[in-house]
C-alpha cells in the first residue's frame, strides 16, 4: 500500500504575527530593566548624601565642654566688713578685655595699670586698712590688712594641719646644741676684722685676712742647695707678726709629700701660733723631688685670700692642664704670688716661653719676683 506525505504550506501572516509578538515582549523587558537601574541609582545617591550630611553636621558641632574649675577669693577689710568677690566670671579673657578697654581710655600722660585685678583689690584694701588704722588703732575686728592675710596664708602653707592657736613646739636640748654649733660654724667662716697688708722677701703688697705660705722643700731648697728653708724663718716670722689675732695663716711644705703647721686648717694669728713658726721650719727636712701641684692644692683647700709660692721652679714644671686646674679652683677669691729663688742674675731668653711660676702668678692676679739668693744673703748679713 502506497502512502504519500503531504506538506501544507505555511501561512506567512501567521509567521509575521508570531514574530511581532516576540519583539513586543523584548521591548517591555528592556523598559522594565531601565526603570530598575534608575531606581537603584537614585537610592544609592540618596544614601551617599545622607552619610555626607551626617558627617558634616557632626564636625560642625563643638565638643561638649565639661565643668570648669572655679575660684572665689573673698577679701575682708578689718574696719569695713564689706566683702569683694572675684569669681570665675572674671576669666582671663574678661580681665584682658577690661584692661584693654581701660588702656584705650587712658590719656597720653597716663600709664596703664601693670597689676592684675586681684592684686589691685588687695592693694586697695591694704591702703584703706592702713589709713583707717591711723585714726582707729584701737579697733581690731576682722582679719587685718591684706599683708596680714598673706602672712597668715604663708604660715598655713608652711605648717599644714596646725591652727594659729597652737603653740610652737619647743626644741630639745640636742636640737638647740646642734643649732648653736651650726651658727658658730657659719660665724667662723665670715670675714673678721679689717684686712691687712704684709710683704715677704721684698715682695709687693699682699692684702687679705687669710694667708698661706707654700714652701718647696725639695733637695735644692735645703742647706745643701739654696738654703731657702732655713733662711725663710726670719722672713715668715716677720710677715706673720704683722697679723692680728683675727687674721689667719698656714705654712705648707711639699716635695713628694705635703706637710702643714700643727693642723690641716688655718691657724689664728695668736702669739702662740706665731711663735711656732721657727720650730716648724727647723723640723722641715729638704729631700726628694718636687710636686708643685700637690702643695698648691693643699693651700687652695683652705680658701685663703693670698697664697705665696716659694720655689726654685725646678723640674718637673707644672704643665698647662695643671695651671688651668689651679686657676679654676682659685677663682676670683684667691691671689697666687710666686717667689722664685736662684743663684746669680736671672737669665731671660726673649725667644723662650715664660716658666710656669710666671704663668701661675699672671693667671691668678698675683705678682712674680725672682730672688738672687747670694745677693739676698749678703744683704741679710
Amino acid at each position: 500500500m502506497n502512502s504519500s506525505a503531504k506538506f501544507l504550506p505555511l501561512d506567512s501572516n501567521l509567521l509575521a504575527g508570531n514574530q511581532g509578538a516576540g519583539n513586543q515582549g523584548a521591548g517591555n523587558q528592556e523598559r522594565r530593566n531601565g526603570w530598575a537601574s534608575w531606581g537603584f541609582s537614585v537610592a544609592l545617591h540618596l544614601l551617599l548624601l545622607s552619610i555626607l550630611w551626617f558627617l558634616t553636621d557632626s564636625i560642625r558641632q563643638p565638643a561638649a565642654e565639661g565643668p570648669r574649675p572655679g575660684l572665689i577669693v573673698i577679701a575682708t577689710d578689718s574696719i569695713d566688713p564689706e566683702q569683694q568677690y572675684l569669681t570665675d566670671s572674671k576669666s582671663p579673657e574678661a580681665i584682658a578685655e577690661t584692661e584693654s578697654q581701660s588702656d584705650s581710655s587712658l590719656t597720653p600722660n597716663q600709664a596703664p595699670e601693670s597689676t592684675s585685678e586681684l592684686q589691685q583689690a588687695f592693694e586697695s584694701l591694704d591702703q584703706k586698712s592702713k589709713t583707717d588704722n591711723t585714726s582707729q588703732s584701737t579697733q581690731g575686728r576682722g582679719l587685718g590688712s591684706s599683708s596680714r592675710m598673706i602672712e597668715d596664708a604663708n604660715s598655713m602653707l608652711q605648717s599644714p594641719g596646725t591652727s594659729s592657736s597652737e603653740k610652737a613646739r619647743e626644741m630639745t636640748a640636742a636640737e638647740l646644741k646642734r643649732l648653736a654649733e651650726e651658727q658658730a660654724l657659719v660665724a667662723s667662716r665670715l670675714p673678721k676684722g679689717e684686712p691687712t697688708t704684709i710683704s715677704i722677701f721684698g715682695s709687693g703688697q699682699l692684702t687679705g685676712r687669710k694667708f698661706v705660705f707654700v714652701i718647696d722643700q725639695s733637695d735644692s731648697m735645703g742647706d745643701g742647695g739654696l738654703g731657702v728653708i732655713d733662711g725663710s724663718k726670719a722672713e715668715l716670722s716677720r710677715a706673720v707678726a704683722e697679723l692680728h689675732d683675727y687674721h689667719q695663716f698656714q705654712i705648707v711644705g711639699y716635695n713628694i709629700r705635703t706637710t702643714t703647721m700643727l693642723h690641716r686648717k688655718l691657724l689664728n694669728a695668736t702669739r702662740k701660733n706665731k711663735e711656732g713658726i721657727a720650730p716648724f721650719l727647723d723640723g722641715m727636712v729638704a729631700s726628694g723631688g718636687t710636686e708643685h701641684l700637690d702643695g698648691l692644692m693643699i693651700a687652695l683647700g683652705f680658701s685663703p685670700d693670698i697664697i705665696v709660692l716659694m720655689s726654685d721652679g725646678g723640674d718637673p714644671e707644672m704643665n698647662d692642664n695643671q695651671l688651668q686646674q689651679v686657676r679654676r679652683i682659685a677663682g676670683e677669691k684667691t691671689e697666687i704670688h710666686a717667689l722664685q729663688f736662684g743663684v746669680g742674675a736671672q737669665k731671660l731668653d726673649p725667644n723662650s716661653k715664660p716658666n710656669f711660676m710666671v704663668k701661675l702668678a699672671e693667671q691668678n692676679r698675683g705678682t712674680y719676683r725672682y730672688i738672687d739668693v747670694a745677693k739676698w744673703q749678703r744683704n741679710k748679713e
